[in-house]
């Protein structure tokens, strides 16, 4: 006679831990390029299907909530339900970035570097 033991172990199992949660998917790296004129550049895997809009300018705050519903349905509806606080991946503001500005942004690095290892070193010579 077979028992069902390990049956009821699994039920109680399920019940008191729950249902397994879904595996979660793996991001996919998607880069955003930001021109100097504005002009967006999207690499990433075929298999991504980025849409990009531009919101509307408005001066008052009673346009921004009429903008917010015009974006809403604008938008592809497949991408409707992305468009909400919980969703945003990252924000970021555009910057324009120059050769001077990256060199004195590298020199500063460099210098705190050097600040940094000398402090070490001070702290390693003082010890002894």
């Amino acid at each position: 006679m077979t028992t069902t033991k390990p049956k009821h172990r699994r039920i109680s199992l399920w019940i008191t831990e729950g249902p397994k949660p879904p595996p979660r998917e793996k991001p996919v790296p998607v880069l955003v390029e930001v021109a100097v004129d504005g002009f967006l550049t999207i690499y990433g895997p075929k298999h991504v299907r980025p849409v990009v809009f531009n919101r509307l300018v408005v001066n008052c705050s009673e346009g921004a909530t009429l903008v917010d519903q015009f974006h809403e349905l604008d938008f592809p509806i497949a991408y409707r339900q992305f468009y909400c606080p919980r969703h945003i991946l990252k924000t970021h503001n555009a910057e324009r970035r120059t050769v001077a500005g990256e060199t004195r942004r590298r020199q500063q690095l460099a210098t705190l570097r050097d600040y940094q290892q000398l402090a070490e070193t001070c702290t390693k010579g003082g010890d002894e």
